[in-house]
């Protein structure tokens, strides 16, 4: 169970974000926060496997993100980040598949799921799907527990949609997009010394299980 000191570390953290810091607190990272995600990761994992099947058997290291930022290309030059972060999916997380998405931050978290990274292939299939299903897709959308969780389908716009999609765009804007996920801000204190927190997540996940089912059946044919 995570607890308040997974709560300070990260405090700090945000605070102190420099090599020399974080190798003093190392231990304390792993101890406090590292194993205990891990646990909540891998409970999880056995979980969503009940009802999605593409999840099963993942390992945990394949699902977590390392702490470490990616500064190559980035302005902000901080080494670390403040949240543990972790996808459970299939093929782990840099897969190209429908799965579902975990940050614990010192005062925000992040649940949600669906489809961020899409090749050309990836997205013509998807849009194709949709404009084959459309009553299907609008009734997941438009899904009481899934807007409660989650309120829409987020993702970045075409700028130049194309012309065989454009009609139906009128009565399903989401065809447009370009990205197909969902996300849900909760705040930390709702997770932390929390027993059930893995229900608490679940019942997140669940909400957006059946776009994540409308996605894998979509890229059957190509993932």
């Amino acid at each position: 169970m995570l607890n308040d000191k997974f709560v300070t570390f990260f405090t700090e953290l945000e605070r102190n974000n420099n090599r020399d810091w974080f190798n003093q607190n190392r231990k304390v990272y792993e101890k406090e926060c590292l194993i205990p995600f891990k646990e909540l990761v891998s409970e999880l994992i056995s979980r969503i496997s009940l009802f999605d099947k593409t999840v099963s058997g993942q390992d945990v290291n394949s699902a977590i993100f390392r702490i470490n930022r990616d500064i190559r290309f980035s302005k902000d030059k901080t080494p670390y980040n403040t949240e543990l972060k972790a996808a459970i999916v299939k093929g782990g997380r840099k897969s190209l598949y429908p799965g579902y998405y975990l940050a614990i931050g010192a005062e925000k978290s992040y649940i949600g799921g669906g489809l961020y990274n899409l090749s050309s292939e990836m997205l013509e299939k998807i849009r194709d799907y949709i404009a084959e299903h459309p009553e299907k897709f609008k009734a997941i959308t438009t899904d009481t527990t899934f807007v409660e969780c989650h309120k829409m389908i987020l993702g970045d716009k075409s700028k130049r949609l194309p012309v065989k999609y454009k009609e139906l765009a009128n009565s399903i804007p989401e065809i447009a997009l370009k990205q197909f996920y969902y996300m849900s801000e909760v705040k930390t204190s709702q997770l932390i010394n929390n027993k059930n927190i893995a229900e608490t997540i679940l019942s997140r996940y669940l909400a957006g299980y059946k776009l994540n089912y409308f996605l894998q059946k979509a890229l059957s044919q190509s993932v």
